[in-house]
């Protein structure tokens, strides 16, 4: 799969809108736009991934990318990617840019994962009102703004994560550099969840 187009919403498809991608497997894609860029699909409204993977590159010039989605408000369970995912961005992760009011169950990502600009994470850049059960990140995640996490960038409007981990290397620019999260709210919710991570950063580290 080899994508470039300077436009919104980028992927193999480029939205999803109330419904469901089961049993997908890209290998070595080569995605590049412009926001709301992902491996699988750009934009996911109300929609289901399951047991899906994605491997390679994807890029975008602006915001919202993500090794499988880059903006998703629905769900994505039991499904991987190994991904460089980078670019001028903010809202980079490993599988989601950014998770809004979703469900990601039983996931994980590995490689890595750069962002220019706020809210980089290896698994989910900016997750608010969403849950995180069950998944991982091995990544690397390097971000050259706020908000840098092993796991989440930034975690917000209740988030809830339970039974997940990172162990990639986290290295942050600026403020706000966790092995887990980079900043998370009062409203969070984090259990049973930890970081094997070394994390390099400068302020709130």
């Amino acid at each position: 799969e080899y994508i470039n187009i300077n436009r919104n919403n980028v992927g193999l498809f480029g939205s999803l809108n109330n419904g469901t991608l089961k049993n997908i497997r890209l290998e070595n894609v080569n995605v590049n736009g412009g926001s709301f860029v992902g491996g699988l699909v750009g934009t996911v409204s109300n929609g289901v991934i399951e047991n899906s993977y994605v491997s390679g590159l994807i890029h975008s010039e602006n915001s919202y990318v993500g090794g499988i989605a880059g903006l998703l408000v629905g769900n994505i369970k039991d499904s991987y990617a190994n991904v460089d995912v980078g670019g001028n961005v903010d809202y980079a992760g490993g599988l989601v840019g950014n998770a809004f009011n979703s469900l990601i169950e039983n996931s994980h990502t590995n490689g890595v994962i750069t962002g220019r600009n706020d809210n980089t994470g290896g698994l989910v850049g900016y997750a608010a009102k969403s849950k995180i059960r069950g998944s991982y990140s091995d990544a690397v995640v390097n971000g050259n703004h706020e908000n840098t996490g092993g796991l989440i960038g930034f975690a917000t409007l209740g988030a809830n994560i339970v039974r997940s981990y990172s162990t990639g290397r986290v290295t942050g620019d600026n403020n706000n550099t966790g092995g887990l999260v980079g900043f998370a709210t009062a409203d969070s919710v984090i259990d049973m969840s930890y970081s094997d991570s070394i994390v390099e950063g400068k302020d709130n580290t």
